[in-house]
């Protein structure tokens, strides 16, 4: 049985930045994260020169369950 997910800090290949800072991502990544045309990502300052994707509807969804959870269990 194949793997579904592969670990953190897999590497996938590399990317080329065009004339217009724009990158690739390779198809093998865009299909175990389920990235799609027109998703958007975060980009974040990894520290010690790397970059990190973040999909923002996940972004969204930690933000959406954080806030659930702190109005829930406000103190009065």
């Amino acid at each position: 049985m194949e793997e579904k997910n592969k670990s953190v800090g897999y590497l996938y290949g590399t990317a080329t930045v065009g004339e217009k800072g724009q990158v690739v991502i390779p198809a093998e990544a865009r299909e175990e994260m389920s990235i799609k045309s027109g998703d958007k990502l975060m980009v974040v300052n990894g520290g010690g020169g790397m970059i990190t994707f973040i999909k923002v509807d996940h972004i969204q969804g930690t933000i959406d369950e954080l806030t659930q959870f702190l109005a829930t269990n406000k103190e009065s």
